[in-house]
């Protein structure tokens, strides 16, 4: 997304961890990217872990911000980034549920992923061509428990939207937007957060609201 000016993927740290693995680095993010059909790797030039006012919510300690160049080597990368007021979106926080359409989350999950060989003219395998393909997923809140603290949103798929993704797996980092009527019932889009996890069918979203005080510097 763009942030200001900058270039700035927003993700899970344990999309890029494994089993016994070394702990998160910037240097292991390299982002393949397409210009004019040549494809290259864009390394990011930072990475920035959020600074949390209430230690004891370890929730927040899988979120990064990665900063990309903006505009140097080439300029067509800024087009990778998804540009919105993200300072003036609604969030979930105090939003009247009864206005609002519909939640969805856009993702690239594993599922939707195709892998295929490629071969030279002898007939040689020399590489595979990866393809993945995105999809939307309608979502809805639930209701906590009493004594749930969570400080995350929970919601699970919407059993009125077809098709259902049975396997989510691939989803952590997927944003979450919703449509909602403004006071002059015109349909506007909001930022209800971004998904950490799903377990048990219940996606966990991160508010929309602190993300966004995350990306601008403030303490969560």
């Amino acid at each position: 997304m763009k942030v200001g000016a900058e270039n700035t993927l927003v993700c899970t740290q344990h999309q890029f961890k494994t089993p016994n693995g070394p702990p998160f680095s910037a240097d292991m993010v390299v982002t393949p990217v397409s210009v004019d059909g040549v494809m290259f790797g864009a390394k990011p030039i930072s990475a920035r872990f959020p600074q949390l006012s209430d230690t004891r919510d370890r929730t927040w300690d899988d979120i990064i911000a990665i900063k990309f160049e903006s505009g140097t080597e080439d300029p067509k990368i800024d087009n990778l980034f998804l540009e919105l007021d993200w300072q003036r979106l609604r969030t979930l926080t105090g939003m009247d549920l009864r206005k609002i359409v519909s939640i969805f989350a856009i993702g690239f999950p594993t599922s939707s992923t195709d892998y295929d060989p490629v071969y030279d003219d002898d007939d040689a395998p020399v590489g595979v061509s990866v393809r993945s393909r995105w999809v939307a997923v309608f979502l809805t809140p639930i209701e906590r428990a009493f004594f749930d603290f969570e400080t995350r949103i929970q919601l699970v798929q919407h059993p009125h939207y077809q098709p259902q993704l049975e396997n989510p797996d691939g989803m952590s980092g997927s944003p979450v937007f919703f449509i909602y009527f403004d006071d002059f019932r015109k349909l506007q889009l909001g930022f209800a957060g971004m998904i950490t996890d799903i377990r048990n069918g219940i996606y966990q979203v991160y508010d929309g609201n602190n993300v966004r005080n995350f990306l601008y510097g403030r303490r969560l």
